[in-house]
């Protein structure tokens, strides 16, 4: 090995000490990739596969800093709960001399000039310790793309890092469109018991028809709203096989195994309202 090469072997190996050295950073970078990927439970998520691929968002540093092996007392922050189809990930630990009080005004300039705002800042800690790690949070999209840059103020320098999640939901399966209908029967259950709904009146089963095809978001099941009324149905179609539908308040539409957004609540309810009094 010549002499070139070996300072350069060299060079390369003292680099990576000190980058494993705890507490002490590394070689100034000046941005990082953060790569957001559906968690692997999403593989296996009911009745819609996942879109393929990943989620890259390129991200500066603040100047001078470097990678840091401490870690965040509280965890990373941030990330979109409870949808199976957020991609969600986080970067390295990063650190800086500065304080961080001028490495959290620096991220808000930063975000501020690429249109995207936090709402403020918020706190984790524990009332044990007294420990308090501070986090902004940035969206984008229609609240689709959340950025939410973690910091924590060691002794002698501030270390920080990126989470992140990106809402990308699959296309509405084909199998949960609702064909013509010939009829519905089920029950609506509520606070006064269950009702028998048995229904072949083509205009209300053509507006229910209507109002559950008209949503296409893709979601999770899950629901932390109250519900006062669950209306449990088997649609049948004119020509195929019959169809589960549950409506519970206005949490997602379960069609099939299919979660989708209930966004057509209200004029959902007056239509299985109707249907009721169409089956007395």
């Amino acid at each position: 090995m010549g002499q070139r090469a070996w300072m350069a072997a060299a060079a390369a190996v003292a680099v990576s000490i000190v980058a494993l050295a705890p507490g002490v950073m590394a070689s100034p970078i000046s941005s990082v990739l953060l790569t957001l990927r559906y968690p692997p439970f999403a593989a296996s998520a009911p009745g819609v596969p996942p879109v393929a691929g990943v989620t890259r968002i390129r991200l500066p540093l603040y100047p001078g800093s470097g990678l840091s092996h401490h870690h965040f007392p509280m965890g990373y922050m941030g990330g979109i709960i409870g949808s199976p189809y957020a991609r969600d990930g986080h970067t390295p630990v990063f650190a800086t001399k500065a304080r961080e009080s001028q490495v959290m005004a620096w991220y808000r300039r930063y975000f501020a000039s690429i249109g995207e705002r936090s709402p403020g800042l918020s706190t984790s800690g524990n009332l044990n310790t007294g420990v308090e790690q501070q986090g902004l949070t940035f969206s984008r999209g229609l609240r689709q793309q959340y950025v939410t840059v973690a910091f924590f103020q060691e002794p002698h320098e501030t270390i920080y890092g990126f989470s992140g999640s990106y809402l990308v939901t699959p296309p509405r399966p084909r199998s949960s469109r609702i064909p013509p209908l010939a009829r519905v029967s089920g029950s609506l259950e509520g606070q006064g018991g269950s009702t028998p709904i048995h229904a072949v009146s083509s205009p209300a089963l053509h507006a229910l028809r209507a109002i559950l095809n008209r949503d296409n978001t893709v979601t999770t099941a899950e629901c932390p709203l109250a519900v006062s009324e669950t209306a449990k149905l088997t649609l049948y179609p004119k020509h195929g096989p019959p169809i589960s539908l549950q409506v519970s308040g206005y949490c997602p539409v379960q069609i099939g195994s299919v979660s989708l957004m209930n966004s057509q609540g209200k004029q959902l309810w007056r239509v299985l309202h109707r249907l009721v009094r169409l089956s007395a």
